[in-house]
């Protein structure tokens, strides 16, 4: 292999994950921008619904003909399906938390509160797994929960239509979002991207939709325009596409490489926060954001903490 076709491999996973960043960063603004007419529980439904059907579409595409039953069989096995539908449930739960806090957050400071997944997973993976946390992950514990009280400010003395309750759903966000990595880490390793991210979206979608049965403003359906249609469609395609680069670009490069790429996500927040709804970030929302990031760089992560 020539140096020029070495460093083309080796950069290839850096590039497919900055790309997956951008993708999913500029999704978030999508649906922050479909929450201004759609209730949560709608966006999740159509999210997944357009999702599932693209990730269909690849998963075809990917496979020659003549195995494509083969591999229709091979999704229907019990161990994936029961693996899946574990993950779909947090990935429900972490996605309908997020979309809240969206809709009443700004940009940046619903997407840094998310970012403290890493840190929950040193936690759960020392109850769940059993594995050691050391000092120093400890002490960037802390640190990286301090940032988060930073950004709540004084939420804790406002009313509970303020700001509070979306920055504790953002928070929650995070929280599923790491139990659904540490529950899950085990079982991912030999499947297929196209198949985890098409299963996954498949499940959201039908544990969501039972929800539209209830009597509540929440879940009252409103009728898509056209530009809500290409919206989601839009959605679907980025969030589909950015998970397949990201579970692409985890196999073939190590987390602690592709690690310090996540971070684009905060910037291209502010960018697109900016950009589209006119947010410009608190010096407190900054401030935290940084405490995080420096918390989480001393942790160390495994997985990325985007819950879309």
């Amino acid at each position: 292999m020539t140096d020029t076709a070495l460093a083309k491999h080796d950069l290839a996973p850096l590039a497919a994950m900055t790309v997956a960043l951008f993708a999913l960063s500029l999704l978030d603004a999508g649906i922050k921008s479909a929450s201004f007419d759609l209730q949560t529980w709608q966006i999740v439904v159509m999210r997944y619904g357009v999702g599932v059907v693209f990730a269909f579409i690849f998963l075809v595409y990917r496979t020659p003909l003549a195995s494509l039953p083969t591999r229709l069989t091979r999704l229907a096995s019990w161990h994936l399906l029961s693996t899946s539908f574990v993950r779909a449930v947090f990935v429900v739960l972490t996605a309908s938390c997020f979309f809240f806090a969206l809709s009443e957050l700004p940009l940046a400071r619903a997407v840094t509160i998310v970012f403290t997944a890493p840190l929950f997973m040193v936690l759960l993976s020392r109850v769940i797994l059993g594995e050691p946390i050391s000092a120093s992950a400890l002490a960037a514990i802390a640190l990286g929960f301090s940032g988060v009280l930073v950004i709540f400010g004084d939420a804790f003395l406002e009313p509970l239509g303020g700001a509070l309750i979306p920055m504790l759903s953002a928070l929650l966000a995070s929280l599923f979002y790491a139990l659904s990595i540490v529950l899950s880490r085990k079982h991912t390793a030999h499947t297929a991207p196209e198949e985890m991210v098409m299963l996954q979206s498949g499940f959201a979608l039908l544990l969501a939709l039972p929800f539209g049965l209830l009597p509540l403003p929440q879940t009252e359906w409103v009728a898509v325009d056209g530009r809500l249609s290409l919206l989601f469609i839009a959605i679907g395609l980025l969030g589909t596409a950015g998970h397949l680069m990201i579970v692409w670009a985890l196999k073939r490069e190590t987390a602690s490489r592709l690690g310090p790429i996540e971070y684009t996500a905060l910037i291209w927040a502010v960018v697109f926060g900016f950009l589209f709804f006119g947010e410009v970030p608190e010096s407190r929302t900054l401030f935290g954001a940084a405490l995080v990031v420096l918390a989480c760089l001393v942790a160390g992560r495994k997985k990325l903490p985007h819950p879309t």
